[in-house]
C-alpha cells in the first residue's frame, strides 16, 4: 500500500526541480536579455539628445574648441564623459561644395583638386573612446590643415585631396549646389552602460549623427 505522504514529499521535490530547471533554462535568459536591451536603450536614448543638443549649439554659432563651451557639453551629457580619457566622444563638422567659381575666386585653377566635391570647411572632435577609434562616416581632414579650433582655410579646403568629405550626398542624401551653403554636422558615440563581460549579448557602444 502506497503512503500518501511519501507521495507529497516526492512530488514536492519534483516540483523544486521543475522551476530550477524552467528558470536557468528560459526565465534567466529572458531576464538577462531584458536587461541587456534595457541598457542599450537607455545608453542609444543618451546619445541620440547628447548629439542632437551638441549639434543644434554648433550650428547656432557655438565654438566648442573652447573649454567654456566643452563644459557646457559635459554638464548636459549626463553620465557620458567627454574628456580625453572618458566614454563618450562627438565628432562636429561643417561641411560645404566646391564648384569652379570658388576656385576661380581663389585663384587655384590649375591646383583646384577638390573641385565638384564635397569637402570639410571645419572639423572638431571633443572626447575619447579608450580602446576604440570613433571618425567621421565622411572621413578625418589631416591635422596640419586644421587650426586649433578645427577650421581648414579656403587654400586647404579647395586644394587637400584630405579635406574631402567622402560619400557625404549618398550618405546623408543632402545636395548642396555651391559653397555658399553649408551643413553642419554632428557625431556621436559612447560606450554601452552594461558591465564589459555582458558585452557578448549586445553591442557595447552607441552612436547617433545629425544634420543641421
Amino acid at each position: 500500500m502506497i503512503n500518501p505522504r511519501k507521495l507529497v514529499r516526492h512530488e514536492r521535490g519534483s516540483a523544486m526541480v521543475e522551476f530550477v530547471l524552467c528558470f536557468s533554462i528560459f526565465w534567466l535568459p529572458l531576464f538577462l536579455g531584458t536587461c541587456v536591451f534595457g541598457f542599450d536603450l537607455i545608453r542609444a536614448i543618451q546619445v541620440t539628445q547628447l548629439c542632437r543638443d551638441a549639434g543644434h549649439m554648433y550650428a547656432s554659432g557655438t565654438d566648442f574648441s573652447q573649454p567654456p563651451a566643452q563644459a557646457i557639453l559635459n554638464s548636459i551629457s549626463g553620465d557620458i564623459s567627454l574628456d580625453s580619457s572618458g566614454n563618450g566622444v562627438i565628432v562636429l563638422s561643417t561641411i560645404t561644395f566646391v564648384t569652379d567659381s570658388d576656385c576661380q575666386a581663389a585663384n587655384v585653377q590649375n591646383n583646384c583638386l577638390n573641385r565638384n566635391k564635397y569637402v570639410f570647411t571645419r572639423q572638431l572632435t571633443i572626447g575619447s573612446v579608450s580602446g576604440i577609434t570613433f571618425v567621421s562616416a565622411f572621413g578625418t581632414p589631416a591635422s596640419s590643415i586644421r587650426d586649433s579650433s578645427g577650421g581648414i582655410t579656403q587654400q586647404n579646403y579647395l586644394t587637400d585631396p584630405s579635406a574631402v568629405a567622402s560619400n557625404f550626398n549618398s550618405i546623408s542624401g543632402i545636395t548642396m549646389p555651391n559653397s555658399s551653403q553649408v551643413s553642419y554636422v554632428a557625431e556621436a558615440m559612447a560606450k554601452g552602460m552594461q558591465p564589459v563581460y555582458w558585452s557578448q549579448f549586445s553591442n557595447p557602444t552607441a552612436s547617433a549623427r545629425n544634420y543641421f
